[in-house]
């Protein structure tokens, strides 16, 4: 329940560019918020922190530190529906204007 409040507050303060360079210069906060992404029952809210998140040139190579490529990866291949959300499409289209990243979720069989 803790978690859920920080990451709800997370997200609205998340529409502030101030706020998103704070979190990603602490790339021990950005890393934790990551780590949330591996929980299923808070997976839509930490996509939508991490799209705002991606909007920010400097959290790019970040993602490549984290678990969270293989994660899109894995939810653009099973994603239920015949077309995917638009918070996971943004948030891979802008990840991936780095090449590392972009690397990084290609080397599957399936991309």
């Amino acid at each position: 329940m803790v978690y859920l409040l920080a990451l709800q507050n997370i997200f609205n303060l998340s529409f502030d560019s101030t706020f998103r360079l704070k979190l990603i210069e602490n790339e021990k906060y950005f890393k934790k918020i990551a780590e949330c992404f591996k929980i299923q029952e808070f997976r839509g809210l930490v996509l939508r922190i991490l799209y705002n998140l991606s909007l920010e040139e400097k959290s790019k190579p970040l993602f490549g530190d984290t678990d969270c490529i293989y994660i899109i990866y894995e939810l653009l291949n099973n994603f239920p529906e015949p077309i995917i959300g638009i918070e996971l499409a943004a948030l891979t289209l802008n990840i991936t204007t780095q090449q590392e990243n972009a690397r990084k979720l290609a080397s599957g069989k399936i991309l």
